[in-house]
């Protein structure tokens, strides 16, 4: 009865914009109604009405699409890809890979961001939804380094402290970073479609920075986005300043190349007695020194992440001996000490000697 009330009620919209003589309503009405028995509302209806009349078509009738983060057709197990349909595509929306449903992470403007489920078969699998079935190559591996903000020619790329590796907040050689991707393949433990959680990769990927190959400390599924890796690993030493080219290895499979920002290498002039500042080779050399436990301060160059709070926001847990990219190590009778941090800048870094230090003249680096 409820269909036939509803039907009622609209057959008059559709009669203003369509000729019944010609068919033209009657064709229109014969798409909405099974519509409107499957569950949906009135008003749900009333936007579909409004969609034919527009002269759209209902399930992406006509040529959809698939495309991978970076705008090709590579997919692995756990990729995200972007599927484009031609029109108005009515929930509930079900997309799925070799029978698989795949997860919907977004949905909007006849573009829906997936994620190919973990357990799809490599192979020549067909991706299922609205508009059509489309068949699309699933690989083991797919590799791809993530763009910062979703798009752009930079990597998405990021310091110890969560802060964004930028031109203004560059890597610096000597420190770990991590990188974004998708599609480094199976982790252990496996993360199930549409979860999150911490899945090591069980192949380790390679990264090349400039013209060198960087070997990844580990690269694990994050827990803040679906299907996205975190590449962890140090900037080399020798590594150029500057915007550098990035790339991924993995199972034989490359990624897209992306820039990233290099900052220059640590330059020290000067390590000094945080109370005396007194410098060496001064008349006052005499009292120059550090004690055990006491402040000292390093001035120079490129020492730490520009751009980011340069004291210790929380020492709750007491202090750490890397802050803001910076690390400082002293080598005293062939035994080195890492003295914890709580001030460090690109040009300064104040730090605390630890305790157990033996006299001796020591190098810092």
């Amino acid at each position: 009865m409820k269909t036939s009330v509803l039907s009622n009620s609209l057959k008059p919209l559709l009669a203003i914009s369509f000729n019944p003589a010609a068919g033209n309503g009657r064709s229109v009405w014969r798409q909405l109604d099974p519509v409107y028995r499957g569950g949906l509302t009135k008003q749900a209806c009333l936007l579909v009405v409004l969609t034919l009349l527009a002269g759209l078509p209902l399930h992406g009738q006509g040529a959809p699409f698939v495309r991978d983060m970076s705008g090709g057709t590579s997919f692995a197990p756990g990729s995200l890809a972007e599927l484009t349909i031609n029109g108005f595509a009515l929930p509930p929306i079900v997309v799925s890979v070799a029978g698989m449903n795949c997860y919907t992470l977004y949905e909007g403007n006849s573009k829906f961001l997936i994620q190919i489920p973990v357990d799809a078969p490599a192979g020549t699998d067909i991706l299922a939804g609205p508009g059509g079935n489309i068949y699309i190559t699933v690989t083991e591996y797919a590799p791809l380094l993530m763009p910062q903000g979703g798009s752009g020619t930079t990597v998405s790329a990021w310091h110890s402290d969560g802060s964004v590796v930028s031109p203004a907040a560059p890597a610096l050689p000597g420190e770990t970073i991590n990188m974004y991707a998708v599609g480094l393949g199976p982790t252990n433990p496996v993360v199930a479609t549409g979860q999150t959680g911490y899945g090591q990769t069980t192949t380790l990927p390679t990264v090349t920075l400039g013209d060198e190959q960087v070997t990844v400390l580990h690269a694990t599924l994050g827990v803040a986005s679906v299907g996205v890796y975190q590449v962890y690993f140090t900037v080399p030493a020798n590594a150029l300043s500057g915007n550098q080219n990035v790339s991924l290895s993995i199972g034989g499979a490359t990624s897209n190349t992306l820039a990233l920002a290099v900052g220059p290498n640590p330059a020290i002039s000067a390590v000094l007695n945080n109370y005396s500042f007194i410098l060496p080779g001064t008349r006052d050399y005499a009292n120059y020194g550090i004690a055990p436990g006491s402040i000292f301060s390093i001035f120079g160059s490129g020492m730490a992440t520009p751009g980011v709070p340069a004291v210790l926001q929380d020492s709750t847990n007491g202090l750490p001996s890397t802050l803001n990219g910076a690390s400082v190590a002293v080598t005293v009778a062939g035994i080195t000490f890492y003295p914890a941090l709580y001030y460090a800048t690109a040009t300064q870094i104040a730090a605390v000697l630890p305790s157990n230090t033996p006299p001796g003249t020591a190098p810092s680096r």
